[in-house]
């Protein structure tokens, strides 16, 4: 019965059965039942109320029905996160209507191909941030890698760095967009690996360099105070 066709037969059915008085304690009484008596597993019909009007109990089915859901077959995927630095500022994007975590800010993510060498990586980066997002980047390294479940997908996520390079106007900028210093990631509603990458992204730069009012690049490892920053 887990078909719409059979949804709404056993939902009219329902209708019919309901009393015209109390509704609401005859939900409640229906649910305790389901929850403490008549369970999906071994359900405990000696001590059923209504035994003598169960179908499935009178033909001893009661232990088959109703039929396990098939386990959904899980499948192997590759992603990637790049995280762009311009200047001090890393670029998030919200994710839209009908993609996973819609709503929520994330980096740059997108599928890419499970075998590539480094080279090639790095193409399909660029052009997949592109793509994404409207900007040239220049791919630079490796940060992590995250494992992780979702639903019927086991997502193996490469998380890299990559520089700004410039504006491509060919391609739309995101709907919501935004440029962020790393220390305001946190203040943002992230997806649970956005999460962990700002959380990185965070450690990597807490040196005691920072307190004194110097920045170390995460991607080009220079120092503010003896280098001078230009706008891209």
């Amino acid at each position: 019965m887990a078909q719409s066709a059979g949804q709404r037969r056993l939902w009219a059915l329902a209708e019919t059965l309901l009393p015209r008085r109390d509704v609401g304690r005859f939900n409640q009484a229906l649910m305790e039942l389901g929850s403490q008596i008549c369970t999906p597993r071994e359900p405990r019909c000696d001590s059923c109320p209504v035994v003598t009007l169960c179908p499935t109990y009178s033909q001893g089915l009661q232990d088959v029905i109703p039929r396990p859901k098939p386990k959904p077959a899980v499948e192997d995927v590759q992603e990637a996160a790049v995280v762009v630095h311009r200047r001090r500022q890393v670029l998030l994007v919200r994710r839209g209507e009908g993609q996973r975590w819609a709503g929520l800010w994330d980096f740059p993510r997108f599928a890419v191909s499970a075998v590539l060498g480094p080279a090639a990586l790095r193409r399909e980066l660029a052009e997949n941030v592109r793509l994404a997002t409207g900007y040239v980047v220049e791919p630079r390294n490796h940060l992590a890698t995250i494992k992780h479940g979702v639903t019927r997908f086991r997502i193996t996520l490469q998380c890299h760095q990559s520089r700004y390079v410039r504006r491509d106007r060919s391609h739309p900028l995101p709907a919501e967009h935004r440029w962020l210093r790393i220390g305001q990631l946190e203040g943002y509603p992230l997806s649970v690996t956005g999460r962990k990458l700002a959380r990185m992204l965070a450690e990597r730069i807490s040196d005691p360099l920072i307190r004194r009012g110097n920045y170390v690049h995460p991607v080009n490892g220079y120092n503010s105070s003896n280098a001078a920053e230009k706008a891209p």
